[in-house]
Formats: structure tokens, C-alpha cells, sequence
């Protein structure tokens, strides 16, 4: 279901949240795939934004060629928001979990890199994928800032969002899309889906399924060096 045939909706907030919903009750069904399939991809340097931004049934990797500061603006001289590589990740501001606080994204930024993590608690391969991220997130704690993003709009709830970061014991923030803004925002299509930004929250690499350790790190290291 490539995302080139919603293009002409997306530019409608109530549209892309319809589509949105169609896009969860098939995320029931299937959220990712499995660890060797993303493994081979990434290994193999494909960039495939198509595949990268669909993620039904599929996954991939996308990879900021060149200079993402400069990928991210225009002929003009302005940055692009938008969830492509080289482009200036959206800002958000979801409650975060166990309490009424609202996190924005940009209190995230200047300091370190950002690992946006989006899962949910029905999802198998966010499970396979969460000891491996809370294991990297205390190896590069103070030079990678991680963030979980549950999708509490797509079938899930808070209470099942707490019994998962229980669960995996996950010590890094965690937020909650209740309404779907980050949904349709970042174009969520297939889970997990993570985002790498640089300090200056310029997307350097994006991939939907689950994850090995060594793929987040190279991306993490792109991040680094942008």
C-alpha cells in the first residue's frame, strides 16, 4: 500500500486521520516483520523510502545521504518539516507516562542525538525490540537521548503502555499519542517504526520494523556526525 496513493490526502488532517485508522485495524493484523528481513536490508545499504514509510508486511531503512543540515533546506534557504530524510523532524507535545506533564520534542534537542521509538504493547516485534533498546539506552545514556512513543490511539491504552514499560523495564521517557496527532504527523504506517535525529532535530535515519542493536547504532552514528 505505497504512501503514494494517499499523497493527495494528507494535506487534510480529518482525511489522513481516516486513513490512519484504516492503517491500525491492518496493524492489528501485522505490525512488523521479522529481525533477519530488516537486518538484510540495512546490511545490504538499500535505501528504500518506500518500503521505509508503507512498512505493510515490509520494512526498510532510509539513510541521509550527504549533509542533513543541508538536505533539510530549500532553494530558498528554508527548513522543511516533514518526516524525510534531511528534514526537520515535526515537534510534538504528548503527555508523558504516570503523569499529566505535556513533553514537546524540542525539549529534546541541542545536546545529543534523539532515538524516536514508536510501538505499541500488541505489537510482537516492539516486544523482541525493547530489551535491545533499553540495554542501549543505558550504554549511551548522556550521549543518545532515547524517547518511546506508544501509539495509545492505535488499539492500545495507558494501562497497557505502564504494564509494558514494567515489563522491559524501560528507563528512558516514554509519551502518549491518545489523540493520533503523532500518528498522522510522522506518518505511522507499520510498527515499530524509529526516527534518528541529530541535535538539531534534522531526520538522519528512519527504519519500520524491528530493529538489531547494530542497525541503531550505525544510525546513531550518522546522527553523530551530521
Amino acid at each position: 500500500m505505497p504512501l503514494s496513493l494517499f499523497s493527495p490526502l494528507l494535506r487534510n488532517r480529518s482525511t489522513w486521520l481516516t486513513v490512519s485508522a484504516v492503517a491500525a485495524s491492518l496493524l492489528v493484523a501485522g505490525c512488523g516483520v521479522s529481525t533477519g528481513a530488516s537486518a538484510a536490508t540495512a546490511t545490504a545499504g538499500v535505501s528504500n523510502s518506500t518500503v521505509a514509510q508503507t512498512g505493510m508486511g515490509a520494512t526498510g531503512s532510509d539513510s541521509a545521504s550527504g549533509s542533513a543540515a543541508e538536505d533539510a533546506t530549500t532553494s530558498g534557504g528554508k527548513t522543511t518539516i516533514g518526516v524525510q530524510i534531511g528534514d526537520l523532524a515535526p515537534d510534538f507535545s504528548l503527555r508523558k507516562l504516570g503523569t499529566h506533564d505535556k513533553v514537546t520534542l524540542a525539549s529534546f534537542l541541542g545536546k545529543t542525538p534523539v532515538v524516536l521509538n514508536a510501538w505499541a504493547s500488541w505489537c510482537p516485534p516492539c516486544n523482541h525490540e525493547a530489551p535491545m533498546l533499553v540495554s542501549l539506552a543505558k550504554q549511551l545514556a548522556g550521549k543518545v537521548q532515547f524517547v518511546g512513543i506508544n501509539m495509545t490511539s492505535l488499539n492500545d491504552s495507558v494501562a497497557a503502555a505502564k504494564a509494558f514499560v514494567a515489563k522491559y523495564h524501560l528507563s528512558y521517557p516514554v509519551l502518549l499519542d491518545t489523540n493520533g496527532l503523532f500518528d498522522m504527523d510522522y506518518r505511522i504506517l507499520g510498527l515499530p517504526t524509529t526516527f534518528v535525529l541529530n541535535q538539531r532535530g534534522i531526520i538522519v535515519a528512519k527504519f519500520t520494523g524491528e530493529l538489531t542493536s547494530e542497525n541503531l547504532q550505525e544510525m546513531i552514528r550518522k546522527a553523530e556526525s551530521s
